[in-house]
């Protein structure tokens, strides 16, 4: 039979969208609900003046992104319906009877995905063309749409190549629609989990949840329309196509039914499924469960299983052979990446920069650049490589990010203990640059304060605190002794927080919003005990002077903590035991700043709802008269 060399069968086309007319009406109308009816719907007001709007603060950018979700539905659906037939050995000796070379067919089928795709999407655009005659169109401008329709076909053409490009290398239509899944998301997950497998392993690891190649091949919706995105969009699906137009051309028909129809790839596939099996158990034991360190070992069981199913799908039977091969190629691969990160061959965990080498560094969003800073920065690095902190005992983590004279980096994150670490925290966050940052207004030299506000939660009713708002001259010298404290308090009293009953906040005026005379930004600092030239001043204007005594209280409740968290705990009506724990805990300018062992809520329910909730630290526990203590104990147990 001589074959017809056409670039595109006319019949064919015809054929097929007779067959999947209903799929463009279906697209459209799920396209129509989830972004068309919605900017219908918008108000217009809410969004700003039309003649400096961009796509992506749009009306139809905030309303229209639901339709990207339906590129994950549709071009699998079109490419499934599609190719089906070369899944049945009837079908493909049917279709390929046919006098039509392979390439014909192929391009007839793209072709008719494509329209079946964008046709829905141009549809909608029409629609949009439309809203302009009509008030939403003051703010639906013809680059909006143009920009809607590019972003959604760059999509939908990414996901139906990539789906199309799954078709031939499987030849089952489940297989297929499942694979093309797996194939779209699978550089997110593996880059995925080599951030996770590294912070697991690694010591000062710090997960970057930033992944280059996933950022390449899937950009964000107000990225991808624009070039070189588009281009690089455009650059892949072609790719895509033409490995597909490959692989069905040599596929053989006979293949059909089969999970991989490609021997060569039968390896790549049982490998590839223990691989996934595996670190599928990674991420249990590691997040769910909490082990870190054995983690990868305790996967193998997970992908020995992903082994056997694999197997199982390839051979098509319950009775597996050969599987011990792959069995050692797997149990070797897991244990040799264990031993290579465990171990540190690669020094990772022990590299320190040069303090002669560091340009900058920065911790915490601050960026040191002096000599002396940078040195103390790198032996803090030094000390906590050598101490090894555990999460365990933490406090909190810091990031240090170094940017060394070669323009190279280098990025690390180790868990805290204040009290261990204070020696070698002291000097980084008690330096010129971090207490410039952490006091950022009282540095600025435009810094105009609007106004301030003290308060407290122990002069609370009704579940509200009540601020305070000094006059001018109040606020002045109330931010003057402020200024003092910012200069002195030691690092642990503005990183770690410690209990504090009375708040400070700033505001001082937004210049974003600088045609406007109310809006401003604002920052909240704790008054702990570490402010003392502050809580002198708030004592000398008599802001402490109306501290509610505990005759408004009728409850007091106390938890203590033990290793697995809060499971001791006392609730007391008796006014000796709650007037015994409000005047060691709730009559002091500022709470103890020990670490706590527990904390203690005290309210009132009455005409005037009263709450106070503060730490219970050691020294406070011991204070407590021995009557509260043994009740305690009693009904503890």
């Amino acid at each position: 039979m001589n074959l017809k060399a056409s670039f595109f069968s006319k019949s064919l086309i015809k054929s097929d969208l007779k067959r999947l007319w209903w799929v463009i009406a279906l697209e459209f109308l799920m396209i129509f609900i989830s972004s068309t009816l919605p900017v219908i719907n918008s108000n217009p007001q809410n969004y700003f003046d039309r003649s400096i709007m961009d796509y992506n603060s749009s009306v139809l950018y905030s309303s229209g992104t639901g339709s990207i979700l339906l590129a994950l539905i549709f071009p699998t659906l079109i490419s499934v319906l599609l190719f089906r037939y070369q899944n049945s050995s009837s079908g493909a000796a049917a279709i390929h009877s046919l006098p039509l070379t392979r390439a014909t067919i192929f391009r007839s089928h793209i072709l008719v995905g494509l329209i079946i795709m964008y046709g829905a999407i141009l549809l909608n655009s029409f629609v949009f063309m439309l809203l302009t005659l009509v008030e939403v169109g003051e703010y639906i401008l013809l680059r909006h749409i143009i920009a809607w329709c590019v972003t959604n076909m760059l999509y939908q053409t990414l996901f139906f190549s990539a789906s199309c490009f799954v078709a031939f290398v499987t030849g089952n239509s489940l297989a297929h629609a499942v694979f093309s899944y797996i194939f779209v998301f699978l550089p997110i997950f593996f880059e995925m989990s080599i951030d996770s497998i590294c912070s697991s392993q690694l010591y000062g690891y710090s997960e970057s949840y930033r992944y280059v190649l996933s950022d390449l091949i899937y950009s964000s919706p107000d990225e991808i329309y624009r070039f070189p995105y588009a281009a690089l969009s455009a650059a892949i699906c072609v790719v895509l196509f033409s490995l597909g137009y490959l692989l069905y051309k040599a596929r053989r028909l006979e293949r059909a039914g089969d999970i991989m129809v490609f021997a060569p790839m039968r390896p790549i596939f049982t490998l590839g499924v223990a691989i996934c099996s595996g670190l599928v158990g990674f991420f249990y034991f590691y997040y769910i469960l909490g082990i870190s360190s054995a983690s990868l070992l305790y996967s193998i069981p997970f992908g020995f299983v992903g082994l056997v199913i694999a197997q199982m799908l390839i051979q098509k039977t319950f009775r597996i052979k050969k599987v011990g091969r792959y069995l050692g190629i797997y149990v070797c691969a897991a244990l040799a990446l264990f031993v290579f990160l465990h171990f540190d061959l690669s020094g990772f965990e022990r590299k320190i920069p040069a303090a002669s080498n560091v340009a900058n560094v920065r911790i915490d969003n601050c960026e040191f650049t002096d000599s002396t800073d940078i040195e103390n920065v790198v032996s803090l690095h030094r000390h906590l490589i050598d101490t090894r902190n555990s999460h365990e005992d933490s406090d909190y983590s810091i990031t240090m990010f170094y940017t060394l004279n070669d323009t190279a980096s280098l990025r690390r994150l180790y868990p805290i203990n204040l009290q261990r670490d204070a020696e070698f925290l002291a000097p980084v966050y008690e330096s010129a640059p971090m207490r410039q940052m952490m006091f950022s207004p009282l540095y600025d030299e435009n810094f105009s304060p609007q106004r301030v506000s003290v308060s407290d939660i122990r002069f609370g009713k009704e579940g509200n605190q009540i601020d305070f708002y000094p006059t001018q001259v109040e606020m002045n010298e109330l931010l003057s002794a402020f200024s003092k404290d910012a200069d002195t308090v030691p690092f642990n009293a503005y990183i770690n927080s410690p209990s504090h009953f009375t708040s400070l906040e700033i505001y001082f005026h937004n210049d974003f919003y600088s045609d406007t005379n109310d809006s401003f930004n604002s920052r909240t600092y704790p008054i702990n005990g570490y402010y003392t030239n502050t809580l002198n001043y708030l004592l000398s204007i008599g802001f402490f002077d109306s501290l509610p005594d505990a005759s408004k209280l009728d409850t007091a409740e106390i938890s203590l903590i033990n290793s697995r968290g809060y499971n001791s705990f006392m609730r007391t009506t008796d006014k000796d035991d709650i007037y015994a724990l409000y005047a060691q805990l709730c009559t002091k300018i500022a709470p103890d700043t020990q670490d706590a062992i527990g904390d203690v809520c005290f309210f009132a329910e009455g005409e005037s709802y009263y709450q106070i909730y503060t730490d219970l630290s050691q020294a406070d526990w011991d204070a407590l008269p021995e009557s509260v203590k043994n009740k305690f104990e009693t009904l503890q147990n």
